[in-house]
């Protein structure tokens, strides 16, 4: 993205300071389920029928790099007692919007479930979502101020999709979120790294997880005035 773009979007900017060891800060991962991340799961199913073979091999390459590093954090995370969220996507029949038939998806028998490396322990939430939004398809919001969290750590896929839409929306409803910039992925780097640009300091403090590993506080971001 051209720097003119960058400083025009960060001349908005506004995110709220973040205690990473804060019982307040939660850990949420988006859609690490098997029909999003593994081959014969949809997503890489889908660009492989379209032909899409590099888009395959970017969008597997972030997903494997994504998965190491939010195990990583998982176990500090866990290590800190703080809450850990998993949504995933589940298919639903109907119409769409406008009226049109969803086409038909047959998902794998284990389409729906988190992926082993990132398996929930009986005290995690995992919450079910039959659209992209983890705050709008949930009572996600509901939970997290049950449970006394204001600010979020988010990883998951696809960085474009589910997790921009959840930062997004989250950052509405006033949470302070941090993007774990090597724990996403989207179908290309190009549309990654754009996402990124697009969410840093505007909607969430982005950073990489050796970064997230090696701080307890986040500075807020304030707009420019």
């Amino acid at each position: 993205m051209q720097d003119l773009s960058l400083k025009a979007l960060r001349s908005f900017s506004g995110v709220g300071a973040v205690d990473l060891s804060s019982p307040g800060t939660a850990l949420l991962l988006v859609d690490m389920q098997v029909d999003c991340i593994r081959p014969h799961g949809f997503t890489i199913r889908r660009l492989s029928e379209r032909g899409l073979t590099e888009a395959v091999a970017q969008y597997e390459r972030q997903v494997r790099v994504a998965i190491a590093n939010l195990a990583r954090l998982l176990t500090r995370i866990r290590e800190q007692k703080q809450a850990v969220i998993h949504t995933r996507a589940v298919r639903v029949g109907g119409r769409q919007p406008g009226g049109q038939e969803r086409p038909v998806r047959t998902p794998p028998p284990d389409g729906a479930d988190i992926i082993e490396e990132l398996a929930p322990r009986p005290d995690e939430i995992v919450l079910s979502k039959a659209c992209s939004g983890v705050f709008a398809g949930t009572n996600l919001d509901f939970l997290l101020r049950r449970l006394g969290i204001t600010s979020l750590i988010v990883g998951g896929v696809v960085t474009n999709g589910c997790v921009e839409h959840g930062i997004t929306h989250g950052h509405d409803l006033g949470y302070a979120c941090v993007l774990v910039s090597d724990g996403s992925a989207a179908l290309t780097d190009e549309i990654h790294q754009n996402t990124l640009e697009r969410l840093e300091h505007r909607r969430a403090h982005v950073l990489p997880t050796d970064a997230l590993l090696g701080m307890t506080q986040v500075a807020a971001t304030h707009v420019l005035r």
